[in-house]
Formats: structure tokens, sequence, C-alpha cells
């Protein structure tokens, strides 16, 4: 079975800059910086849809800080609250 919020192999990943695909975002802390940096690569849909720990999220956006360029320490941390509060999940 797969997991929920993770893209089947070969699922197309936005190319950077593409549009969002008209998704918003919940209001909150953090929005802005979700927006501005994750859209450079991805479609904000694959944020919407998926649902992870702070551990998870902490994980992913450190990874993909380290891909792409750099955030400086307060935004990521930014990025992950608005992340865990937004689309967190409980740790198992």
């Amino acid at each position: 079975p797969m997991q929920t919020g993770v893209l089947p192999p070969g699922a197309a990943v936005s190319s950077p800059g593409a549009p969002a695909n008209n998704v918003s975002l919940p209001a909150g802390p953090g929005k802005e910086a979700v927006e501005a940096r994750c859209s450079i690569c991805h479609d904000l849909g694959r944020v919407v849809g998926s649902r992870r720990t702070r551990e998870e999220w902490e994980r992913i956006t450190r990874n993909m800080i380290e891909r792409g360029p750099q955030a400086p320490p307060e935004q990521v941390q930014t990025i992950l609250s608005y992340l865990t509060a937004q689309f967190g999940k409980p740790a198992e």
C-alpha cells in the first residue's frame, strides 16, 4: 500500500518556477516563507497533500535546503514550525 502524501515512482515533480496550480496554503506564521522556498522546485499541492511528524518535516526541510538555495537558520525554523502546525501528524 502507498503511503499518504508520498508521490509514486515516476510521478511528475514541478519544474523550477512552475505555477503552484492554484493551491492555497492555510494562513499562519511562515506561510510566505513556505510559498517562496518550496514553490521554487515543487508544486505546493505536494506540501498540502502531506502529513508528517515534526522530525520528518525537519529531515525533509533540511535536505531540500541543502539541495537548493541556502536559508538562514531562523527561516528554516519558521518553515519547519509552519509545516508542523499546518501539516503535522503525531509522532508514532
